[in-house]
């Protein structure tokens, strides 16, 4: 028996070490249960045998390809996120090359469809679906498709077909290269969160009957902590041109105010855990006490114009 990777990790340990202290611990808030500790990064952001699909070890003719495949990925991803961090931190960064854009953005359209959210929201797509498709006649048959489609085995075969599409994920990374990149470094008062869906997103511009959250969509806004003291925010340029000037720089956050405007979207989005290198989360805990929705694991993660409770 080959030796198999039990703890697949949805976000890679190599990029929660920057939220953790040399010892390789970091802290943690499970906004699900209202709590609070620390552990090393290797105990959190996976499950046991996450990726592992029967089906595509068949067809690949291996054992645990995209666990394999991913961790081939990571290497580089980290190299380039090392060159950058240590550029910064030793006061040598003077751009961001293309290289360095690339590679980061490959690494955010991985990290985009790679975690234990996108899985979750992936199955409630299927369940709008089959609540339309159970709305009229004659319908049984594609109703029993989309149940085949959603037991936990065809989950994880379609995810993984989603992390081997590499032409899909390129396409993702030359429209995230495309947009404005802005390098934050923390105020001094806080370390940045990060979570266990680290990719976030906010909508600024409203389009009725479209969808106005994909990472092309005018005035899209795309937040990547990468450390816990710099963070990487992409702007769509047609919408911020009036920042287009700080494409590739780094701007230092004036106050407490700009890190709770990021903080907030780690809180928000995390599956359940937030991370922090430091024992600090009552941000984290009022936002949670303000709007429960967030705690919920149940939440919408996609709604529909068909769907009447939405």
């Amino acid at each position: 028996m080959p030796n198999l990777t039990k703890q697949q990790h949805y976000v890679p340990q190599f990029y929660l070490r920057e939220f953790a202290s040399a010892d390789g611990q970091l802290w943690v808030y499970d906004k699900l249960l209202d709590r609070k500790f620390r552990t090393s990064v290797k105990n959190v952001a996976g499950e046991r045998y996450f990726y592992d699909s029967e089906a595509i070890e068949q067809a690949v003719g291996s054992r645990q390809p995209v666990e394999k495949f991913l961790s081939s990925m990571e290497s580089q991803f980290g190299h380039q996120i090392d060159q950058l961090l240590f550029r910064l931190r030793a006061k040598l960064f003077t751009h961001l090359t293309a290289e360095m854009r690339a590679t980061i953005a490959v690494f955010m359209s991985f990290q985009m469809i790679r975690t234990k959210e996108h899985r979750i929201a992936s199955l409630q797509m299927l369940q709008l679906m089959r609540n339309f498709l159970a709305k009229h006649p004659n319908t049984g048959k594609l109703i029993k498709e989309v149940d085949d489609n959603m037991t936990e085995e065809a989950q994880k075969a379609f995810h993984a077909r989603q992390l081997f599409d590499l032409p899909m994920i390129l396409e993702f990374s030359e429209i995230l290269c495309g947009h404005i990149w802005i390098i934050t470094h923390r105020h001094e008062s806080q370390s940045f969160y990060t979570s266990d869906e680290p990719v976030t997103k906010r909508e600024n511009v409203t389009m009725p009957f479209r969808g106005n959250s994909g990472i092309a969509c005018k005035g899209i806004e795309i937040h990547l902590p990468i450390s816990h003291d710099y963070s990487i925010t992409l702007y769509e340029r047609s919408h911020f041109a009036n920042v287009a000037s700080r494409d590739g720089k780094v701007f230092n956050l004036p106050s407490e105010q700009n890190m709770i405007y990021l903080r907030q979207f780690a809180v928000r989005y995390a599956s359940r855990f937030v991370f922090c290198h430091d024992d600090d989360f009552d941000f984290a805990k009022l936002v949670c006490k303000e709007e429960p929705h967030w705690r919920d694991p149940d939440r919408k993660r996609v709604t529909s114009n068909h769907d009447d409770s939405a």
